[in-house]
């Protein structure tokens, strides 16, 4: 049975997500060559009041919009919305938790040298490292 994971594409096969706490992606423009590497998490957890006569606070943990998502940078979302068609989604590796997501993300712009790279649409490495396109 084929897996619904949305828009995306990936290689490794089905996968459950209750294995993994989220993805690293490349979001490339097919026209230009352009790209843009990112994360996203497969479950996100809020934290809520307690109920009433109660003392601990509640966590709750829903699916995110994982299968729809197509970036939070601004200029990227644009470019998606005008022309979705000419954008390729891709699922480059599985985490399996938080502290694998941040470091597998970083690990891929130091990789591919982000900040130097034309193509490469990442402004900024973790919010610490500026590209000065």
């Amino acid at each position: 049975m084929e897996q619904d994971i949305g828009h995306w594409n990936y290689e490794g096969g089905n996968f459950d997500t209750e294995n993994y706490y989220g993805f690293i992606y490349k979001i490339t423009n097919a026209e230009t060559d352009e790209y843009y590497i990112g994360r996203k998490n497969f479950y996100s957890t809020t934290t809520k009041q307690p109920l009433k006569g109660k003392k601990r606070k509640r966590k709750i943990t829903k699916e995110s919009k994982w299968r729809t998502y197509r970036s939070s940078q601004k200029d990227l979302q644009e470019l998606i919305s005008a022309n979705p068609d000419n954008f390729l989604f891709d699922i480059i590796e599985l985490c399996p938790s938080k502290l694998s997501v941040t470091y597998s993300e970083v690990k891929h712009l130091f990789r591919v040298s982000c900040l130097d790279d034309e193509k490469c649409l990442n402004k900024n490495i973790l919010g610490r490292f500026y590209t000065s396109k």
